[in-house]
């Protein structure tokens, strides 16, 4: 039977509730054993450190790192005086281009002044001037050897048209049985002993005169459009086709081996073949020379349309084709 007096009952109450020392004793634990513990444990240590190393300003942190420069090498003896050797040969190279400018410009200057002081009367051709021809006033010094050959090639064609009008004169006189177009190549020579003489002087050698003379990119164009048929025209006149003028290498051979009877013929026409040859292969030479010294010179097309541009505004033609269509 169990016992249920007062003192056994206060007895189990001093057991089940806590002493006050108990209670105090217990104070101690730390907060994170209790087990009521309502608060966030702590950062593991790793953020901690790196919480304590972060940038306290935003600024700071949005500005970008510097970047390092890397030393300047110092330039060894030998990398210093090539430089220095560099620069003195390209300053003397400078020194001499202008010394040879105005070495150029000295013999324009000279030239012109003694342009200034010759008469220009008419003295070509002899026989009949009508104009003022004279390659030591009027070219400069160091286009002169062109232009003097050029010259002689001028000559040299008149002298291959003379002498294509005699070797026909010489086919129609001796009345070869095998050519039946003597008197129309006679006639034709003779057309062309006068007319290709006249209008090449005016057509090409009066171009590139005045090309040397002025260094004018137009004029060169005007004598490399018209030389270039004349060369042509010098090879065609070296074939000798019947019919065509030209006492050249086809009639030749007719005449050499059809008759021969007409030998002296035949070495006219073989003489005349052959100086039409040369002065085409001589003309070639001086066509290549002058686009030479045209590239040298540094000339373009479009110069020499602006050159022609200019001359037909100084010429008044266009202000007279414009007032006429006004007035229309």
């Amino acid at each position: 039977m169990a016992d249920t007096s007062p003192s056994s009952a206060a007895a189990s109450a001093a057991v089940l509730k806590p002493s006050a020392s108990t209670a105090s004793a217990s104070s101690w634990i730390p907060s994170f054993l209790s087990p009521k513990l309502t608060t966030r444990p702590s950062l593991p240590q790793e953020e901690d450190e790196v919480a304590l190393t972060a940038p306290t300003d935003d600024s700071d942190a949005a500005k970008p790192a510097t970047p390092t420069r890397a030393p300047t090498p110092t330039p060894t003896p030998a990398i210093a005086a090539a430089t220095a050797a560099a620069a003195t040969a390209a300053k003397e190279e400078a020194l001499r281009k202008k010394e040879a400018e105005l070495h150029l410009r000295e013999q324009q200057l000279a030239h012109a002044e003694k342009n200034a002081q010759v008469s220009r009367v008419p003295n070509f051709p002899y026989c009949w001037p009508v104009m003022f021809h004279n390659i030591k006033v009027d070219i400069p010094p160091r286009n002169q050897w062109n232009m003097v050959w050029m010259y002689r090639s001028w000559m040299f064609v008149s002298l291959c048209l003379f002498f294509n009008t005699v070797a026909a004169l010489t086919v129609m006189l001796s009345h070869p049985t095998g050519v039946t177009t003597a008197a129309r190549d006679f006639g034709v020579s003779v057309t062309y002993w006068v007319g290709i003489m006249v209008s090449s002087f005016y057509l090409w050698y009066r171009p590139v005169y005045n090309a040397y003379m002025k260094e004018s990119s137009m004029y060169f164009n005007f004598y490399f459009f018209f030389g270039g048929w004349h060369i042509l025209f010098d090879f065609y006149m070296f074939l000798g086709i019947p019919g065509s003028g030209s006492s050249g290498v086809i009639y030749a051979m007719s005449l050499l081996t059809d008759d021969k009877s007409k030998l002296a013929s035949g070495i006219m026409c073989s003489i005349s073949a052959g100086l039409w040859l040369l002065s085409g292969l001589w003309s070639l030479f001086m066509y290549r020379a002058t686009h030479k010294h045209y590239r040298s010179q540094g000339l373009t097309s479009e110069e020499a349309q602006n050159e022609a541009m200019k001359g037909v505004a100084k010429s008044g033609v266009f202000t007279t084709l414009v007032k006429s269509s006004l007035m229309a």
